[in-house]
């Protein structure tokens, strides 16, 4: 009996063992992200990359769902916000509706080892200062019109805040003397009113400051010239609209007698402040602006971005291998491409280190096979390689013609699933990431039907 209970428990760690295995080996193929961590009224920027080497579906009103961070109601850390069904298609700005509520396409094909991207209304996340994510549910074929779920599979948690006004900074880094672009947003659903410099005045919408010794302390970006409440123009900022100005990274410094001198600003942790009224004070006299703007005026802050020293880190040299976002770069001239060897076979085997995929350092491109290239990562150079027979699909290179890859007489085309029945182009006609495509014996007259169609091979399919 004891021996019986042992094998049904060994039995059982086996089974969810294979279970967690396999969960996880599919959490590595699909990889869904948003463009950023906090959104206000812009849309919502979803990213759906697939390293399969199959295709997968996904039914946008069916296959996707918003969840909110929310454990008072089911106990649970997240809750689904909405599952996006008939009206919900509207929550998709880059997909058109049909008079049903559906998508159209009704069902998106993303291409092995390619992404599809998404545009989300924020209207759809109506609760505001709240943590979000998105569930995506996606699909593969296993029969003719038959379809099988492959899991869970959630992006990144990002929040979703309350419209405000917003003063930001394009990066979160710099190097000294770079130049920072300035960003305010008016995000409310009123006008606001601001300090715009006028001539003689050269001072702009926002100052600066910086943190030193505990504290944040102003510092001067402009030439020292003393600004009265007079020297500005109270300008209206209407909702949504934006103001942009670029700061060159250059700070003017008191020396004693010797007056102010320009230079650049030093390496530390800054921010920016802008000041805005709520209520339009340009029809007020001087005085009664001097008194009042500085009483009731609205003070924000920016993100805090860094400037660094620059470095004296050598570039990658040709045949050198790097990592993604390690903070390498390849020496003038070359480019990143993922290092790939080539088999017994001519098939392509990419090369993976600790910190993921690798890239290698090369000069692709000048019709040399150099250091570093095959036919794997350059095949515009090498030809050491296994082209590509009718129904394969290319190696994907962004930016890359990626014909060169199909054997000798076949011909680079679009997918046919990747048109609609009038033979329009569905990634031109609703966006979306970029694709491979196929190579196709298109012109031997005969019209195959698995691969080929009116759309993508006209010269054989009627």
């Amino acid at each position: 009996m004891n021996k019986k209970i042992l094998i049904g428990i060994l039995i059982g760690i086996v089974i969810v063992g294979s279970f967690i295995f396999i969960n996880y080996w599919k959490s590595q193929k699909i990889k869904v992200s948003t463009d950023k961590s906090v959104y206000f009224s812009e849309p919502i920027e979803l990213t759906i990359k697939s390293g399969l080497d199959k295709p997968v579906f996904i039914t946008p009103t069916f296959s996707i769902r918003i969840e909110v961070e929310d454990d008072q109601i089911y106990g649970e850390k997240w809750r689904p916000l909405k599952t996006i069904v008939g009206t919900g298609c509207n929550c998709f700005l880059n997909l058109k509706c049909d008079e049903k509520g559906f998508t159209i396409p009704p069902q998106i094909k993303i291409n092995p080892h390619s992404f599809y991207n998404l545009s989300l209304n924020p209207d759809c996340f109506f609760e505001k200062n709240k943590k979000y994510r998105i569930q995506v549910m996606p699909s593969i074929q296993i029969g003719k019109g038959k379809f099988k779920h492959i899991g869970f599979y959630y992006s990144n948690e990002f929040l979703v805040k309350e419209p405000q006004v917003v003063i930001k900074t394009d990066k979160q880094e710099y190097k000294q003397g770079e130049e920072v672009k300035i960003i305010a947003i008016n995000n409310l659903g009123k006008s606001i009113w601001y300090a715009k410099r006028l001539d003689g005045c050269k001072c702009s919408f926002w100052e600066l400051e910086k943190f030193a010794k505990g504290k944040w302390k102003k510092v001067v970006y402009h030439p020292f010239v003393l600004c009265e409440i007079s020297d500005f123009g109270f300008t209206e900022l209407e909702p949504k609209e934006k103001l942009e100005e670029i700061w060159d990274g250059y700070v003017w410094i008191s020396e004693e007698s010797k007056g102010y001198k320009r230079k650049t600003a030093d390496s530390g942790k800054y921010r920016v402040i802008f000041y805005y009224s709520l209520e339009n004070i340009s029809r007020f006299d001087w005085y009664f602006k001097k008194h009042w703007y500085f009483k009731k005026r609205i003070k924000i802050y920016s993100n805090e971005f860094i400037i660094k020293e620059p470095t004296s880190k050598k570039c990658i040299s040709e045949g050198g291998t790097l990592f993604p976002n390690d903070g390498n770069k390849c020496c003038v001239g070359l480019s990143p491409r993922w290092n790939y060897e080539i088999q017994e076979d001519g098939s392509c085997k990419s090369i993976s280190g600790s910190s993921g995929r690798q890239l290698i350092c090369v000069k692709c491109g000048n019709g040399v096979c150099g250091e570093g290239e095959n036919g794997c990562n350059c095949p515009k150079d090498c030809k050491d390689f296994k082209c590509k027979e009718h129904g394969e699909i290319p190696i994907f290179f962004l930016g890359d013609d990626m014909s060169i890859q199909c054997c000798k007489g076949l011909k680079h085309r679009l997918q046919k699933e990747y048109f609609d029945e009038n033979c329009t182009n569905l990634f031109e006609k609703y966006g979306g990431g970029g694709y491979a495509g196929i190579c196709l014996a298109c012109g031997d007259g005969i019209c195959d039907e698995k691969f080929e169609s009116k759309c993508n091979c006209p010269e054989d399919c009627k």
